[in-house]
């Protein structure tokens, strides 16, 4: 786990602390604070080696342009990756570092890095041309470094005065580090996969199970069917036929989506944006201590933001008593400006809950 982290030129973070951190971490603040920012930085921290959350990031932004096909060149999805660095440009030489502290105590640095190489490149409008370019013009590389070793390094290509990357397949999603849960929630494809995947674990099935009783407890099972489009069916003691899990509104898919993913992300990270989306402030309780108890017991690091007070007063209920150091629970408030967050621990998380002290 990572007891803190520093984040430097990461869109409107140019110096930015968070320390220290726990087991569940929700970050508060005002909108554009930063907070979805600071979730997408340590993902793109503890992903360490790939580029695929760099395409999932400008992806789920909408940070992408599309260029229609000519006569000579098929279309092309590109990444615009400039608007991840400060000041939403890329210069020769600017940097995004991200560092952090693990229980190894060992300091870690992800590093991104634009240089500029001397060489020709090919006219995107005029593919036969290739002309040698002004030293103003050579195109930029991104090179990722972690841990001092170097372990990617990407061309970005010029079109329509920006700097964008091509676009490649993300990364399976069992075989990455981190599992990221946008403000929307997870697609239906991804739920439907993650699901059918779990179906096969008897234990992992189980738990999943108990984390829908949280909201309806006659839930009996989850069954899928259809090879396209898909449908989620739940099994209820006392109806005869499964039901959709449409039928039960956005909160129960929204919670499956969250107890797949505790699942999905053992042994790393789970980045949460908005988790109480959807959910109805009775179930907030249940919910943090699912999360809290898989959490633990699946070695996660969960990362979440939220704008609820409801979200807030419902960590109280799985916060322990007089906890000022090593706490499972922290509370960061950021604010835009702010080079380090006012962190709250558990005890103090109790004390906000008892006196009803304001920390969004």
């Amino acid at each position: 786990m990572l007891s803190a982290v520093h984040i430097q030129g990461y869109r409107g973070l140019r110096d930015f602390s968070l320390e220290p951190l726990g087991r569940i971490n929700l970050i508060v603040g005002n909108n554009n604070s930063g907070k979805t920012s600071v979730l997408e930085a340590i993902q793109v921290f503890v992903e360490q080696d790939t580029l695929a959350p760099l395409y999932e990031i400008t992806r789920r932004r909408n940070e992408m342009i599309e260029i229609p096909p000519k006569t000579d060149r098929p279309a092309m999805t590109l990444h615009d990756l400039s608007h991840i660095f400060s000041g939403h440009q890329i210069d020769d030489g600017a940097e995004l570092k991200i560092s952090g502290i693990d229980e190894t105590g060992e300091f870690s640095t992800h590093l991104f890095a634009a240089y500029v190489e001397r060489s020709t490149v090919v006219n995107l409008d005029d593919p036969d041309s290739s002309t040698p370019l002004e030293s103003s013009e050579w195109p930029f590389h991104v090179r990722i470094s972690w841990r001092g070793r170097n372990v990617s390094d990407t061309t970005l290509s010029r079109y329509s005065g920006g700097f964008q990357l091509a676009y490649r397949p993300r990364t399976p999603r069992r075989q990455r580090s981190a599992v990221f849960i946008p403000a929307a929630g997870l697609g239906e494809n991804d739920i439907v996969d993650e699901l059918e995947r779990v179906l096969r674990n008897p234990n992992e099935e189980g738990f999943v199970i108990d984390a829908m009783r949280s909201i309806e407890d006659s839930i009996m099972d989850l069954r899928t069917i259809g090879s396209h489009g898909r449908t989620i069916l739940v099994g209820q003691r006392g109806v005869a036929a499964r039901i959709p899990i449409g039928s039960y509104g956005d909160g129960m898919r929204r919670l499956l989506g969250l107890a797949l993913s505790v699942v999905e992300s053992r042994g790393g990270f789970l980045f949460v944006d908005e988790i109480d989306s959807g959910l109805h402030y009775t179930v907030m309780e249940k919910m943090w201590k699912l999360v809290l108890e898989a959490a633990k017991a699946n070695n996660v690091q969960v990362f979440a933001t939220t704008h609820s007070r409801d979200c807030v007063d419902a960590l109280d209920s799985i916060s322990r008593e007089g906890v000022f150091e090593d706490s499972e629970v922290m509370i960061h408030r950021i604010e835009a400006g702010k080079s380090k967050s006012i962190s709250y621990s558990e005890a103090t998380i109790k004390a906000v809950a008892e006196f009803g002290n304001e920390v969004r």
